[in-house]
């Protein structure tokens, strides 16, 4: 089987994250990723595992006529249908003309329908790609059928077999107990993102030594990991905890967890975790770009704290480490000559893609981003 996966904004951070869990991914664009092969039993338990990927979709066939696949895909998937059926039609990567093209194929193909005797709707809105809260609102996986087309070098009709479910990302970051935006929250997203990347299987244990509030710990149960969080401050271990007795009571997973007091930079023994998955100290919090002397200052503070906690680290496993990077309007300031000082550290610094050792995500109203690195022993 073959299947596009419709990727997340960071669409780097999402290629690197497909390829830890399902190895060869074929990039086709920006928007979408080629896979051959087998997935899981589960395509939409495997896509809420997944926090790079909006949408998982099958491919159905290649075509030089989308409109003529369409219409012939669903007669043939609604022939028997016995009461009114919803569908929707996506189309990505398209140029000039989007918009009519994709008017103009709702309403072809509801006539085609109509004139074959089967009576339907389609669920987009103002002729726009179906969203995704669209398609949870109408049950449309279950009950109806999306159609996606991916437009790149090839044409390729597909149906979509699993959507991200965005409902339950809100709830898990909005609804928690313990919230604390001015330290910085680690998306959910992203916080599954770095434990793919790391590579850690189910039954496995994480440990976030930098837990905040808890959002590793959170989604690593919720994976189906162990977990384990410390931090130097004692309201964010209170945090972790409150946030971990709030997920137990809404969600069901089977794993195991701890939480304590405990400053990074100092040993702590009888900790044996399978990887070690953390977002550092980002510094303080920033309303605007401080400039260049501050901003270098603040960064290099905060490599400090990290260069401490990894050298007294007594824990040989995978790392994945988030980091501050601060954006002015004109460039990204980085802590400086990193990569250079963990390697002397005794630590070695794989790519994350062809071209990276690290990879960035931010938001473009964000002053500090976050700087993502895989590190090993060497």
């Amino acid at each position: 089987m073959s299947y596009i996966f419709l990727l997340g904004r960071k669409e780097r951070l999402s290629i690197a994250e497909l390829r830890s869990r399902l190895g060869n991914i074929e990039p086709l664009s920006q928007q979408a990723a080629l896979f051959n092969g087998k997935l899981p039993d589960d395509p939409q338990k495997f896509l809420d595992s997944l926090g790079g990927t909006v949408k998982i979709c099958e491919v159905i066939e290649e075509t030089s006529d989308v409109r003529k696949s369409v219409e012939k895909f669903l007669q043939n998937h609604f022939k028997d249908a016995t009461s009114k059926i919803n569908y929707g039609l996506s189309l990505y990567k398209l140029a000039h003309g989007h918009e009519i093209f994709l008017k103009n194929l709702l309403k072809d193909s509801k006539k085609s329908l109509q004139e074959a005797g089967i009576k339907a709707r389609f669920v987009n809105k103002d002729f726009k790609n179906v969203a995704n809260t669209a398609i949870q609102d109408s049950g449309l996986l279950r009950h109806g059928v999306e159609l996606c087309t991916f437009l790149d070098k090839k044409k390729y009709l597909t149906k979509t077999v699993a959507a991200q479910d965005f409902k339950s990302y809100g709830f898990r970051d909005y609804e928690r107990p313990a919230r604390d935006s001015k330290s910085g929250m680690l998306p959910p997203k992203l916080a599954q993102m770095m434990i793919n990347l790391s590579g850690a299987k189910p039954g496995q244990k994480i440990w976030d030594p930098f837990c905040g509030s808890g959002t590793v710990l959170m989604e690593g149960l919720l994976m189906g990991m162990n977990v384990i969080g410390s931090d130097i401050n004692g309201k964010a271990v209170k945090d972790s905890d409150k946030n971990l007795k709030w997920l137990d009571h809404h969600f069901k997973f089977n794993g195991e967890w701890e939480v304590l007091e405990h400053d990074a930079c100092n040993t702590l023994d009888g900790i044996k975790p399978d990887v070690i998955i953390t977002e550092t100290y980002l510094g303080p919090a920033l309303f605007k770009f401080p400039g260049e002397q501050n901003t270098k200052k603040c960064l290099s503070e905060v490599g400090e704290i990290v260069y401490e906690f990894l050298q007294n680290l007594e824990q040989k496993c995978p790392i994945v480490l988030a980091i501050p990077f601060i954006r002015s309007k004109q460039k990204n300031f980085h802590i400086e000559n990193f990569v250079e000082k963990v390697q002397e550290l005794g630590y070695s610094v794989p790519a994350l893609d062809e071209q990276n050792k690290s990879l960035l995500y931010d938001r473009p109203e964000q002053i500090v981003g976050r700087e993502i690195f895989k590190l090993e022993h060497a």
